[in-house]
């Protein structure tokens, strides 16, 4: 090692110049600060690696859950209004299949639709007048943009056939959806009126569903090609 022999004349200080001392009193100096330097940098490293055990716990801690949404209270005023929400949607979606469909099944049960959901709405209206109640849907009501989608799926079908498929498979879902939300209406209506109006109901759109699902059976049929012409 070249260090300890250079230190080994600061025994010797009557044979070294007074130029050469000062040399080896800076080295000395040097070589204590590096040294002093390299324990500070492997304290730092250690602290590094280490780090504050309440630091680490508190950022590995997950932030607390988001409170869950409260469903909106069924009362008479929201279920008069949701019934009568769902007639004019179906009163809208029968007057457009009228437009675009041209199988006579499928007319008809449109205009059963339009028929049956106007007597409806028209019979939820004057029981709301005779409950002194003010239909009033929830804040977060969803059916004006699930009536959007119906709509739109509706108006991109490229044929009649096709529209024909899908405004039936529509219906289906749907009333077999509103028979269970009639049913389950009728348990939490406090009004006998509404609760009345309610069971009577179910039969009407029991009639729908079954209805509808002729229509599909008959629409997944396979169809006869047409004859082609006989060529001379």
């Amino acid at each position: 090692m070249q260090t300890l022999p250079s230190l080994l004349p600061l025994a010797h200080p009557n044979r070294m110049t007074h130029h050469a001392r000062r040399e080896q009193y800076l080295m000395l100096i040097a070589i204590l600060g590096t040294l002093w330097l390299v324990l500070t940098l492997v304290g730092c490293a250690k602290n590094t690696q280490t780090g504050n055990p309440a630091e680490s716990t508190a950022v590995a801690t997950p932030p607390p859950p988001a409170p869950a949404a409260v469903a909106a209270p069924v009362t008479d005023t929201t279920i008069l209004a949701a019934l009568e929400e769902g007639d004019s949607a179906e009163i809208a979606m029968g007057k457009l299949a009228l437009q675009k469909s041209k199988n006579p099944e499928v007319k008809g049960f449109a205009n059963m639709m339009i028929s049956d959901h106007s007597k409806m709405w028209n019979a939820k209206k004057d029981l709301a007048k005779k409950l002194k109640i003010t239909p009033q849907l929830p804040a977060d009501d969803k059916e004006p943009a699930h009536l959007a989608d119906e709509m739109n799926s509706f108006n991109a079908a490229p044929t009649p056939m096709a529209f024909d498929t899908v405004y039936i498979d529509d219906a289906v879902a749907d009333h077999t959806q509103v028979l269970a939300i009639v049913k389950d209406f009728e348990t939490k209506a406090t009004a006998p009126e509404l609760k009345g109006a309610l069971k009577n109901a179910e039969p009407v759109v029991q009639k729908h569903l079954d209805h509808a699902k002729m229509i599909q059976r008959d629409l997944s049929k396979p169809r006869p090609m047409a004859a082609g012409r006989k060529t001379k």
